[in-house]
């Protein structure tokens, strides 16, 4: 109930209705591009307001910022960023979690027996409940996990799945907030794909992996409070967390902790700052994160 509220509260803030036909509604902040023209209202945030373009384009000299929405956090304030690895730090088109998927159905079918057509319904009721399928056969099934990360990741080529991103290496390393990884797998994973893409050059103050959460992993409040007790961050609202899992991000939102949705899905929500297709556009989306005062007394 009081989620429906909250919603309903930050829908009435960012309603905008365009002023003159043919204006350009701008949600640089939310969207980071045009989302159409002509009469009608846009949901879109920039720091506390909600910007309207003049002119049929969306660059910042374009657009005004017309209504302060006081539930948008202010993003020179955040001092902690939390990225989730697989299908956030590079796009699902990569193709690595097909082929865990696929992994982790041959571990399932070949290591515990289980009959080859049971195991998709299988799988999803283990994610749904567990939030991983790992966390599901551990509990009902003993699995060891460092057997099966050897076996779901070991046969990764990451070297032809990941492609090294200087642009974006280069972006997250001017950012001036502390980053950490945050992600289910396993510390091994994540520091491969972080190699891989060319991220493992001190970017990242460390990775909180599965291990690290003594596998109370995301969606769980344990896992939002070892992140925090690992990164030293006191205050969840000075964080923002990147991730592609709307079940995650949901589970951050309860433990008070911003959050930024990765994912090209249609079926947004304003409960997150902001959505964008890739991690690439941080600098457009949330250009106002280059403001936080990295001098300034922290934690």
């Amino acid at each position: 109930y009081i989620e429906f509220i909250r919603l309903y509260i930050v829908f009435l803030g960012s309603i905008v209705f365009a002023a003159e036909k043919n204006s350009a509604i701008c949600c640089r902040g939310f969207l980071g591009r045009r989302v159409g023209t002509g009469f009608g209202w846009a949901i879109g945030m920039e720091g506390a307001g909600v910007l309207v373009c003049k002119a049929d384009c969306c660059e910042a000299e374009a657009c005004e910022k017309v209504e302060r929405n006081p539930l948008v956090p202010d993003l020179s304030t955040v001092r902690t960023l939390f990225f989730d690895c697989d299908d956030t730090l590079y796009p699902s088109s990569a193709g690595v979690d097909v082929i865990v998927r696929q992994n982790i159905a041959l571990y399932m079918e070949r290591e515990l027996k289980i009959p080859k057509d049971e195991i998709p319904k299988l799988r999803q009721d283990l994610y749904v409940q567990y939030g991983t399928t790992l966390r599901g056969l551990q509990d009902e099934h003993d699995v060891d996990p460092n057997h099966y990360w050897e076996f779901v990741h070991g046969t990764l080529d990451y070297a032809n799945l990941l492609q090294p991103n200087p642009e974006l290496a280069k972006t997250l390393k001017s950012l001036p907030q502390k980053k950490w990884v945050f992600t289910n797998a396993n510390i091994e994973h994540a520091e491969a794909c972080l190699k891989h893409l060319g991220l493992d050059n001190g970017i990242f103050e460390g990775i909180v992996d599965v291990r690290a959460m003594d596998f109370a992993n995301k969606p769980s409040s344990a896992s939002f409070t070892a992140a925090m007790r690992i990164s030293g961050e006191t205050d969840a609202s000075k964080i923002l967390f990147f991730d592609d899992s709307s079940k995650n991000l949901e589970g951050a939102r309860k433990h008070g902790i911003h959050t930024v949705r990765i994912s090209d899905d249609k079926n947004r929500t304003i409960l997150d700052v902001a959505q964008m297709p890739k991690i690439d556009e941080i600098s457009l989306t949330l250009a106002d994160l280059w403001k936080y005062d990295a001098s300034s007394p922290s934690y």
